[in-house]
């Protein structure tokens, strides 16, 4: 798996991503629908976290440099410039 995807399958998968978060939102303005927020922020995420995958896209994983243990260090060289995670930039061809 890499992270290279074309510009048609990017703009797909921004407009699910977007059609997702506003369906999210639309039910967190809506008092009849929004009783199980955790539970339907849940189902958007596996949503989103699907479409990537389908999309062959690997995603970021937590980074576990020493960096974020030492209160000492402000700066880890091994996700550093995304502070947190690990993983390949996507690259849309």
């Amino acid at each position: 798996m890499s992270n290279q995807i074309k510009r048609s399958v990017a703009a797909q998968l921004i407009d699910g991503i977007m059609q997702d978060i506003a369906s999210f939102k639309d039910i967190q303005t809506d008092p009849w629908r929004n009783d199980n927020l955790g539970e339907i922020a849940i189902d958007t995420l596996n949503r989103i976290e699907n479409k990537l995958n389908d999309a062959g896209l690997i995603l970021l994983e937590l980074c576990n440099g020493e960096a974020h243990t030492n209160p000492h260090i402000d700066y880890c060289m091994r996700c550093a410039p995304r502070f947190g995670y690990i993983g390949e930039k996507v690259v849309v061809k």
